[in-house]
């Protein structure tokens, strides 16, 4: 009897404190509300392919331990509501005529347990297209809009704001539409950089996408078009070479969308391949891939997205330069030789930064002047490269800009100021390969068009070994005698660069 008494006096306040912590519980959390996911005046896409059915969120939080049952009902005071409310919207709102929808579901019930549902209503895409028409026909800024307000027969759940239960939808009907993500130009596009006769291969992934969200599966048809290419060219003055028909593979499997996706990736194979050459030439160049999409077998192909340019440069590597090219007890910087500098001068003996080897450090700001007293052409500066190369690609540039000239150091901007007027002298050249450093052969020539232009020569060329390599100047747009070609120039060169194996 005694232990008996003793659990009683155990458990009553072990049942009271449960029942107090229930309570408080139940005070911290929020009792079950209901509000529109989206309320205020909402922009609505209205596709047009016929019916189109538009989703209004409903969702019910809280605790969750209550039923309900909410309507949506046609409400045209809201226009006059919003008005007043948002004064500086100078936009006259009208409520949309009737033939544009219809509330194919107006009345929601929700379970205890759940927590969204959707009004349903459908535009007919149609009759709105025709009255928006109508409309901007014949009156400015104004708009249609479908003014709609929530409400409950439930006492024991509420609306959680009054302006969270009332939306003024501002339907606008759209194309649906495929088209590529990218249109036009892939600003950065791929590139094979030629070092041995492997079999290289890339993959592309052009992305192709709907506008609408998709429930079928969406199969499209794409072609390479020429024309694309040319226009594109013209327009911008670019010279883009179609890629052959042996350097890519188009997945025509890839191209479809399957349901829930709104975007896939066109998948390409480029090959390197096709631009072999005979004798371990290859046909460099920048060449382009231009895609149109053809047919599409569910509505249309948008017209601002329906092409897309992808560039494929084909380039040699680029030998590095003075860091790799220095070739002890020779001239400092890794220049094998040279018959023209600027410190051959004992007056201008300081104007150390001038030199030969800054033609080869990758600067090109800082450049290589001749002697201030000229002899007569031709001027030239000798790379050795150390070891046997193939040779397929040459550029010469000269200055457009001095580092010296904005320099802090006086006597720098002192020394930019007295070179100024010879930073694009140079006018032609050649350049010479050797494998011994004593028979010389032209690989190529190399001539200006004017002071101002052309400050950057390159040159592809056909396999071309060589050990050195040789800069040579014949040539000058202003002469130390005016007119008279003998008696030699001033010049400046700002970089040479190589591209090889």
């Amino acid at each position: 009897m005694n232990l008996k008494k003793y659990i009683l006096g155990i458990a009553m306040p072990l049942a009271l404190g449960l029942a107090s912590c229930t309570e408080f519980r139940d005070a911290g959390e929020l009792a079950d509300q209901l509000y529109l996911q989206k309320s205020g005046l909402t922009e609505a896409t209205v596709f047009n392919w016929g019916t189109y059915t538009y989703k209004l969120p409903v969702i019910k939080s809280g605790k969750g331990n209550h039923a309900a049952t909410v309507r949506l009902t046609v409400d045209e005071t809201l226009i006059d509501e919003y008005k007043a409310s948002n004064p500086e919207d100078s936009i006259e709102y009208r409520v949309l005529p009737e033939n544009c929808y219809t509330l194919t579901e107006s009345s929601l019930s929700f379970a205890v347990e759940e927590y969204r549902k959707y009004f349903l209503i459908d535009f007919d895409a149609e009759a709105l297209d025709a009255a928006n028409e109508e409309l901007a026909a014949t009156t400015v800024d104004t708009k249609y809009v479908l003014p709609c307000r929530m409400t409950t027969s439930n006492t024991d759940i509420q609306i959680a704001e009054t302006e969270r239960a009332v939306i003024l939808i501002q339907p606008e009907v759209d194309q649906p539409y495929i088209g590529f993500e990218t249109p036009n130009f892939y600003q950065t596009g791929s590139s094979f950089s030629i070092k041995t006769d492997d079999d290289d291969h890339l993959k592309i992934y052009p992305k192709v996408a709907v506008n609408y969200y998709n429930e079928w599966n969406i199969s499209y048809e794409v072609a390479v078009n020429q024309s694309i290419l040319n226009e594109y060219n013209e327009e911008n003055n670019t010279e883009y070479i179609l890629l052959p028909e042996t350097a890519y593979e188009i997945d025509y499997s890839s191209c479809v969308l399957r349901p829930n996706r709104d975007f896939e990736y066109l998948q390409i194979t480029l090959k390197e391949e096709a631009f072999w050459l005979e004798d371990e030439n290859y046909a460099f160049g920048n060449y382009a891939l231009p895609l149109e999409i053809t047919s599409v077998s569910q509505y249309g192909i948008d017209p601002d997205a329906k092409t897309t340019i992808y560039p494929v440069s084909i380039t040699p590597p680029e030998l590095e330069t003075a860091s790799s090219w220095i070739v002890p007890d020779t001239l400092a910087g890794g220049i094998d030789g040279c018959n023209s500098e600027i410190t051959d001068n004992a007056t201008y003996a300081p104007y150390e930064s001038y030199k030969s080897d800054a033609a080869i450090d990758g600067d090109p700001q800082t450049l290589w002047v001749t002697n201030m007293t000229p002899t007569g052409f031709p001027y030239y500066i000798t790379i050795d490269f150390q070891e046997n190369c193939k040779l397929y690609r040459l550029a010469v540039s000269v200055p457009t800009k001095d580092a010296n000239a904005s320099s802090t150091d006086a006597t720098l901007k002192a020394q930019a100021a007295t070179v100024a007027p010879y930073l694009k002298n140079a006018k032609a050249g050649r350049f010479e390969v050797s494998m011994d450093g004593v028979n010389w052969t032209t690989a190529a020539n190399w001539e200006r068009t004017s002071e101002n232009d052309d400050t950057t020569i390159q040159i592809d060329i056909n396999k071309t070994e060589a050990r050195y390599l040789r800069l040579v100047i014949t040539d000058a747009f202003n002469y130390a005698v005016p007119g008279d070609q003998s008696s030699g120039a001033v010049c400046a060169i700002s970089e040479i660069e190589v591209w090889g194996i």
